[in-house]
């Protein structure tokens, strides 16, 4: 995974690479499809800071 900010916009990519067996059943190869997505299916949470500028320093 890897996050940039670019300017005002967040760019979030995800990537996996797999090299699947040659004699893997078309039905074992959709089965793994699926696991890999459902895994993959993660929600992304983002928050504002609380910190605010008027902190003291020693802080």
């Amino acid at each position: 995974m890897t996050v940039s900010l670019e300017g005002k916009m967040l760019k979030v990519r995800r990537e996996i690479s797999i090299h699947l067996p040659e004699k893997l059943e078309k039905e074992q190869e959709t089965e793994l499809l699926r696991k890999i997505n459902t895994a993959f299916d993660r929600t992304i949470l983002l928050s504002k800071s609380t910190l605010s500028s008027t902190l003291s320093p020693s802080l």
